[in-house]
């Protein structure tokens, strides 16, 4: 996330958003909002997992520990019975009757609002999607992921795979991450992109955001 973030900063047009037919919104701070587990207890009191969803803000002015500090620290917020997001203080019953109205009331009073709103939609979901498929594909060496969502910027992360690859004239042995990019075509287009992904990769291999 970190890597990301600073990746993202040097290329702001990859989580812009659309203000209307002629206007592009470009944002200097990176909120990535990433899924965090938080254990809780169930009806016999014995621990389970449940995935909530999390928004770091300024990503890209973070260290790789100080995002990991704050996602620990909000995996061990004090939540309302109901709450469905980390990180803030919504009523739990405005959100209840949102998931009890007609689909098409849903969308005329958020996601619309979302769509046309890029400040609002910013405050309250993030610009950025960072999600993981885990160790599903440790045995085949692959870890690929489709993701879907309305963020300008959705990254899925694969596992890390031990593969040969072309290493200067030489074949070696590299340490391989599966990644998937999604990106708003309304918004951006391929050769962008791909620079990118160039610079977020050199962060990467750099390990950017870690202390030394």
């Amino acid at each position: 996330m970190a890597c990301i973030g600073k990746a993202v900063s040097e290329h702001k047009y990859m989580h812009a958003m659309r203000k209307g037919r002629k206007r592009l919104i470009l944002f200097d701070e990176v909120d990535i909002s990433v899924l965090a587990e938080r254990s809780v207890g169930d009806s016999d009191g014995s621990p389970e997992t449940l995935p909530m969803p999390y928004v770091v803000r300024r990503a890209n002015q973070k260290t790789v520990k100080e995002i990991s500090d704050e996602i620990r620290k909000a995996q061990q917020e004090t939540l309302q019975s109901g709450e469905v997001q980390l990180g803030t203080r919504r009523k739990v019953y405005l959100t209840r009757a949102f998931t009890l109205m007609p689909r098409f009331l849903r969308n005329l009073l958020l996601w619309r609002k979302l769509t046309r709103d890029p400040f609002k939609a910013k405050r309250m979901m993030g610009t950025v999607v960072v999600t993981s498929v885990g160790s599903m594909g440790k045995y085949s060496g692959y870890g690929w992921g489709i993701p879907i969502g309305i963020h300008p910027l959705v990254i899925a992360l694969g596992n890390i795979a031990r593969k040969p690859g072309v290493i200067g004239d030489e074949i070696a042995i590299r340490e391989y991450l599966s990644m998937t990019v999604m990106f708003d075509h309304e918004v951006t287009d391929g050769a962008p992109v791909f620079r990118f992904v160039r610079r977020l990769n050199e962060y990467l291999e750099q390990g950017y955001g870690l202390e030394r």
